[in-house]
Formats: C-alpha cells, structure tokens, sequence
C-alpha cells in the first residue's frame, strides 16, 4: 500500500488527505487466527495501530491528514405508494 500511495502522491501532490471511515473499520475480523471485534484488546490494538501507520506515512510526505467517520445512516420510513381508503367502495359480504 505504501507504494501505491508514494506513487499517487508523486503524480498529484495533495496538500491534504481525507481518510473516510465506516462501519468497515469496525467489523469483525482475524487477527492471527482469533475472530476479534471492538473491544477486544487485540482488535483495539490491531485498528489504532493500522491509523497510526497510515497517518505517519502520509505525515511523513507532508500530507496533511483529515479523518472523516461515515455518519449513522438509518433508513427512512417507506411511504405507501397509494393513499389508504378509508371508506369501502363495495358493501360487505
């Protein structure tokens, strides 16, 4: 990874990064052979150190470093698609 970013900075010459981060993140995942999730101390160790290494090595070419978290996203209510009847239109039976 450090390569291509190298080379990409080479070719654009950003001032500043913008890292988006998500629910991605924070998915569950294998750190030497365990499935580990927030909270874990190794997971917790594994996440920090993956920023810190990213954020350094971009710091280190003079890139500025913006973090952004992808916000909460809930989905909206569906809207019915016909207005309710609130009346019959046939008599019962």
């Amino acid at each position: 990874m450090a390569h291509a970013l190298r080379r990409r900075h080479r070719r654009t010459h950003p001032d500043v990064v913008g890292l988006l981060t998500g629910r991605w993140t924070i998915a569950d995942r294998e750190v030497d052979g365990a499935t580990v999730h927030v909270g874990d101390p190794s997971f917790d160790t594994h996440v920090v150190a993956e920023y810190s290494d990213i954020v350094a090595f971009l710091d280190s070419l003079g890139v500025k470093v913006m973090l952004f978290n992808l916000p909460l996203l809930r989905p909206r209510p569906r809207r019915r698609r016909t207005a309710p009847c609130s009346r019959r239109t046939s008599p019962p039976g």
